[in-house]
């Protein structure tokens, strides 16, 4: 008796356990978008061999699992939905339901910190946000993960878009899904993966990147390795974290003694400006550390407001005059440039404090010019030279030591992989900043990348739209060579790939911030991409395009693709950002008109046999070459010389 009651016991744990077992991917929540008019992948677990059947619109779809477990069900495709749909799935007596379910198009949307950059920090963020009541609208955040091998699971959920739940989510991302529903007049859903800082190796499997032979070294150098990439970032993740609070603790405390006027900062030990930390005795820095400068004024001058330029600060500041704050910066590369009142200035004697939170990567401190007070558009003290300092707050080891996110392939195992297969419409892709150093090298990586998703996928030569990079820094005085320049003739290449599109950013970026806000016009420039490869529309979806030159009698007339109506300045008098050169490859810069529908004359007094043309050919070139549409001409040079990144690795 004892004995069959121990068995049956023993039967029902191992039934509850077994029952335990049905899983779904985390790709799968209540309000999740299904990609319509495609077969629709639904995957998970359950025990080895079982029965499952998935039910979606009132017909169940069955299965058997395999030896792993692994089930998988391909639905048959389904057209939009208006109405919310259920979405079953069965075995063992168990079942996982998801409600609110709708179908229509699904976009992956992936890259860098561009991409990452959220609605509250875009362009007339409160509006927006307010106005974000679009619940055919669905997103899902792909956590942040690095992984050695591909990961088969992900951790995350679809949410309706509305006030609550867009601020914190990518501003192009939802920009691009908001015109692409308006568009297209159904649901939309947009899966965001992506993170900052980081070039495209690591969103790239490792078989793929194994192919170049730049990186053959370093990936057998990953696959040997032992290292558990998830366990050693978030131990150093931690690391960080626990770094923050300290810093936190220390802010109140310190800043009421150190940024005052009174403060006794004689014992400070002093370094000239501008300098990056590395490059003092300081080198490895990583925590907070303060400067401070005494400065004087006559009566006069304290009875007026100051502007004060501080060059740049890598990576934050809060600033102070006299105890008070100031302005505080949070980019490394945009000039600090704030007002001090009269208010709190005084004769003679007065002090600037600057708090700098150096907490990763990066040489930190005062690094750039100019760094001067200007008081009636005179500049009447230049702040350059000697500085006290104090590295209140420093860490005994550097946080991020490794930065696992560079690794090739970490990011695709870790936030790509766990998502496939879920059936999508395309890719939109906003990156290219960390490979700039690298700009001939990514004419054959990012390629790559673009192929082995569609591998990956199994769903053909899906859509792959990207951004190209904006326009950023200083604008150039005399033509020059330039990475940047380099970086985005390498995402056009990318172009000769089927069903690609890029969305041209060159007039609107910011020559302060790497990180424009103007997040609106590059969702609709994606979105237009999007209507003509992805929807098959018959627009304009693209700006002027190079296509082909003819030389004659000193001048070089240019002919474009994508004219639309024809081109036009955008209302400038003048044509800008041409530039030509003879047989010696030495820019000058050049004249341009106009001189019908789809064809541009250039032409330099100086250069009576040119051979080679470039427009917007830098950084952040003077250029306004546009069709009638309003959209920006593409960046081009028509020449073959070896720019500065050639070679680079």
């Amino acid at each position: 008796m004892i004995k069959n009651i121990f068995f049956a016991g023993l039967l029902l744990i191992i039934q509850l356990s077994a029952n335990a077992q049905l899983k779904v991917s985390g790709m799968f929540s209540d309000n999740m978008i299904l990609q319509r008019e495609q077969k629709i992948p639904v995957w998970g677990w359950a025990n080895a061999g079982n029965l499952v059947e998935v039910k979606l619109k009132g017909e169940s779809f069955p299965t058997i699992t395999n030896n792993e477990g692994k089930r998988m069900v391909w639905l048959p495709p389904q057209p939009a939905t208006e109405q919310p749909l259920k979405l079953e799935i069965k075995s063992d007596g168990q079942s996982i339901e998801f409600s609110n379910v709708l179908i229509g198009e699904v976009w992956f949307a992936s890259g860098q910190s561009n991409m990452n950059f959220q609605v509250k920090k875009a362009d007339n963020a409160e509006v927006e946000i307010a106005n974000a009541n679009f619940p055919a609208i669905r997103i899902y955040t792909v956590p942040n993960v690095v992984s050695k091998t591909p990961k088969a699971d992900v951790d995350g959920k679809w949410l309706e878009c509305h006030a609550n739940t867009i601020p914190e989510f990518s501003a192009v991302a939802y920009f691009f899904g908001r015109e692409i529903h308006k568009l297209e007049n159904v649901p939309v859903g947009i899966i965001k993966s992506a993170w900052g800082g980081t070039p495209s190796e690591p969103w790239t499997s490792l078989e793929i990147m194994g192919n170049h032979p730049d990186f053959k070294e370093e990936i057998e150098s990953i696959k040997h390795s032992q290292d558990d990439f998830m366990q050693k970032y978030l131990e150093q993740d931690m690391h960080y974290k626990s770094l923050k609070e300290i810093i936190a603790k220390v802010l109140e405390e310190d800043k009421n003694t150190y940024a005052t006027l009174k403060y006794n900062d004689a014992d400070w030990l002093e370094m000239v400006v501008p300098i990056h930390f590395h490059n003092t005795e300081i080198k490895g820095f990583h925590g907070i550390a303060w400067m401070r400068k005494h400065f004087h004024l006559t009566k006069e001058q304290a009875q007026k407001d100051i502007a004060l330029t501080l060059g740049k600060i890598e990576q934050t500041d809060k600033t102070y005059v006299n105890g008070k704050p100031i302005g505080e910066g949070n980019y490394t590369h945009k000039q600090r440039d704030y007002l001090i009142p009269a208010a709190l200035l005084k004769e003679g004697d007065n002090v600037i404090a600057i708090r700098i939170k150096h907490m990763r990567i990066g040489g930190g401190g005062i690094y750039a010019r100019p760094l001067q007070m200007v008081q009636d558009k005179k500049v009447i003290l230049n702040l350059e030279g000697k500085w006290k300092y104090n590295p209140s707050l420093e860490h005994e080891s550097k946080p991020f030591s490794t930065v696992y996110q560079y690794l090739p392939g970490a990011l695709f195992n870790g936030m790509v992989a766990p998502v496939i297969p879920y059936g999508i419409k395309g890719v939109i892709w906003y990156q290219g900043e960390s490979n700039v150093s690298r700009a001939y090298q990514y004419r054959e990586i990012f390629p790559l990348l673009i192929n082995d998703w569609r591998i990956h996928w199994k769903q053909g030569n899906f859509p792959f739209l990207f951004v190209q990079l904006a326009n950023h820094k200083s604008q150039p005085i005399a033509p020059v060579s330039d990475k940047t320049a380099e970086l985005r003739e390498a995402q056009s290449k990318a172009l000769s790939l089927p069903n690609t599109g890029m969305a041209v950013a060159i007039d609107i970026g910011d020559a302060n911030d790497i990180h424009p806000k103007n997040k609106q016009e590059v969702g609709k420039r994606l979105a237009l991409a999007a209507e003509k490869i992805a929807y098959h529309k018959d627009i304009v979806f693209a700006g002027p395009t190079f296509k082909h030159y003819q030389i004659k009698e000193g001048k070089i007339a240019i002919k474009f693709d994508n004219v639309g109506a024809g081109l036009t300045t955008n209302g400038d008098a003048e044509l800008k950002g041409f530039a030509i050169a003879g047989d010696d490859g030495k820019f000058v810069w050049a004249k341009a008109s106009i001189i019908d529908k789809n064809t541009v004359e250039v032409f330099n007094e100086n250069i009576e046999n040119p051979k080679m043309v470039r427009y917007a050919w830098a950084s952040n070139p003077v250029c306004n070459l546009y069709n009638e549409e309003g959209l920006p001409a593409v960046p081009f040079r028509t020449d073959d010389l070896r720019g500065v990144t050639y070679g680079r690795k």
